[in-house]
């Protein structure tokens, strides 16, 4: 039962850890970006689960003209 409890959190610590190299990657204003990382560091697994939900998605090779 205990590896699978560390399973678990090695899952659970992977994903905390992309959500806040993902929220420091993207091209959010600083107060946002602020915002981001206290509610994933004060609430790690709802944080996260609550970041990925809400996030926008990036448009990449949009054309403006």
């Amino acid at each position: 039962m205990t590896a699978f409890w560390v399973a678990i959190s090695v899952v659970l610590v992977v994903v905390w850890a992309f959500t806040v190299a993902d929220i420091l990657r993207r091209h959010l204003d600083q107060r946002h970006t602020l915002a981001w990382l206290l509610i994933v560091i004060l609430l790690p697994f709802a944080g996260a689960l609550l970041y990925w939900v809400l996030r926008r998605r990036e448009v990449v090779g949009a054309d403006s003209g």
